[in-house]
C-alpha cells in the first residue's frame, strides 16, 4: 500500500489524532467547601505533557464567571485534578447551586468543548436533616 509507505519502503507508524475524548469530575454533586476531583481522557498525547484547566462558573446569562486555573499532568491518556470548592459569588442568595465546568487545554493548543463537560452541581448549603 503505497499511502502507508514512508522513504525505502519502511511503514509509517500509526497515527493517533490528538483530542480530548471526554471530560469528568469524580461526582454529580457536590457541597461548598469539598474537595472534589475532575479530569480528561486524551490520545495522542505523550505521558508528562501538561495540561491546564481553567474552571468556571455558568451563569443564566451566558456571562460565564471564570473561578480558577490547576494544571495537571497527562498520565496514561488520563489527566486528573483536584480542586476545593472555595469559589463565591456576591450575586448568589442562600439556597442557590452553584454549575460549574471545565476547560482543558493540553499541549498545541488542543482544548475540550464546553459542551463535552459535564456540569458540577453545588450546594452552598450543607444538606439539612428534618426533624
Amino acid at each position: 500500500m503505497k499511502a502507508m509507505a514512508g522513504k525505502g519502503g519502511d511503514t509509517v507508524k500509526d497515527q493517533v489524532a490528538r483530542q480530548v475524548l471526554l471530560c469528568f469530575w469524580d461526582r454529580a454533586r457536590a457541597n461548598w467547601g469539598e474537595e472534589v476531583q475532575l479530569g480528561i481522557f486524551a490520545t495522542g498525547f505523550k505521558d508528562g505533557a501538561s495540561v491546564k484547566f481553567s474552571l468556571f462558573e455558568a451563569d443564566d446569562d451566558g456571562n460565564d464567571d471564570a473561578v480558577k486555573e490547576i494544571t495537571g499532568k497527562v498520565d496514561k491518556g488520563r489527566a486528573t485534578a483536584k480542586w476545593k470548592i472555595d469559589f463565591k459569588d456576591p450575586d448568589i442568595g442562600e439556597g442557590d447551586v452553584y454549575e460549574f465546568y471545565f476547560i482543558a487545554e493540553l499541549e498545541g493548543g488542543i482544548k475540550n468543548e464546553k459542551k463535552q463537560c459535564p456540569i458540577l452541581f453545588c450546594d452552598l448549603d450543607p444538606p439539612g436533616f428534618s426533624e
